[in-house]
């Protein structure tokens, strides 16, 4: 599925809600392109806040999906861009996620 609505910034919180939402309701495989999208829209705009916490929401699915490596990948990456921005709550949330991951 591909999202626009026009404004880089909504449409990667949108698709970061979408993608949230997936792996919330037992759907992780379908949630990873959608985090993935969204993940490269906020990369592309330079949103590292919404780029920290997709990356965290995609590792979260894919640690369900049984993809522990590449999970832990995803969790490293956004805990420096949370510390990079200056988010405690975001990175309290990864480091929790670290901890079950581990």
């Amino acid at each position: 599925m591909t999202l626009s609505i026009g404004d880089d910034e909504a449409t990667a919180h949108a698709l970061l809600a979408l993608g949230t939402a997936l792996w919330g309701q037992g759907s992780p495989a379908e949630a990873v392109p959608v985090l993935t999208q969204a993940l490269d829209l906020a990369g592309r705009a330079g949103i590292d806040s919404i780029a920290a916490d997709v990356q965290h929401n995609r590792g979260v699915a894919l640690h369900y999906l049984g993809r522990y490596d590449d999970a832990e990948a995803d969790y490293r990456e956004s805990a420096r861009a949370w510390r990079r921005v200056g988010g405690r709550a975001g990175l309290s949330r990864v480091l929790n996620s670290m901890g079950i991951l581990a």
